[in-house]
């Protein structure tokens, strides 16, 4: 089953995931289980409404077990018959449309931010690889729309479980600071860490 994305579509704030859970296709709606609720909760603890959003994933199927390499693989051959490379790694070809499809929409209604949660759609977004890397960064989309990569919700609620004290969080703050840092064609804006309060800043020039 096919997951549709989810929220306004001219929000100025689109958010990214992977590929629907267990839930997900139960509901048919993005990010409704555990995930969803650590992603409405950073919303909210960066002062922003998850209804204002639009909520989308890479891709609309649930992967087997939930094993997105299923779908992706970053491998020097081609791990099915019928695989499509994009961005340095293999796609399924029956999933390469919803890639497509998510990019089609993104450059069709121009959001000023994409919050890429984590490396998979960070990869989609920007042909990156490395979440931990380029977390807290501003990368250009295309004119008008930056995409800044964070954790994925599920990976931030397991490494806070692990080992952060509490009212710590692994996730960037982003201080965009006047119309030119950050702005420039592969331009990377400063982060720093601080506490859920402030996970993440998307004020000032961005929006």
């Amino acid at each position: 089953m096919k997951v549709p994305f989810e929220g306004p579509l001219d929000s100025s704030i689109w958010v990214v995931g992977e590929a629907p859970g267990v839930e997900e296709e139960l509901q048919g709606r993005p990010f409704v289980g555990s995930s969803g609720r650590e992603l409405t909760s950073m919303l909210h603890q960066a002062g922003i409404v998850r209804t204002s959003c639009r909520i989308c994933n890479v891709f609309k199927t649930r992967p087997p077990n939930n094993d997105i390499s299923h779908f992706v693989a970053k491998r020097k051959r081609a791990p099915w018959p019928d695989a499509v490379q994009f961005h340095g790694r293999w796609v399924r070809a029956d999933q390469f449309p919803d890639v497509e499809d998510l990019l089609a929409e993104i450059r069709t209604h121009k959001p000023k931010v994409v919050l890429a949660l984590g490396d998979i759609a960070l990869w989609a977004l920007t042909g990156r690889s490395g979440i931990g890397t380029w977390r807290g960064s501003i990368l250009p989309f295309e004119e008008g729309t930056y995409v800044i990569p964070t954790y994925h919700p599920a990976a931030r609620r397991n490494v806070r479980r692990s080992y952060l004290p509490p009212g710590s969080d692994p996730a960037p703050v982003v201080r965009p600071q006047g119309r030119d840092r950050g702005h420039e064609a592969g331009a990377v804006a400063h982060y720093r860490r601080a506490p859920a309060s402030r996970m993440v800043h998307l004020r000032g020039p961005l929006l």
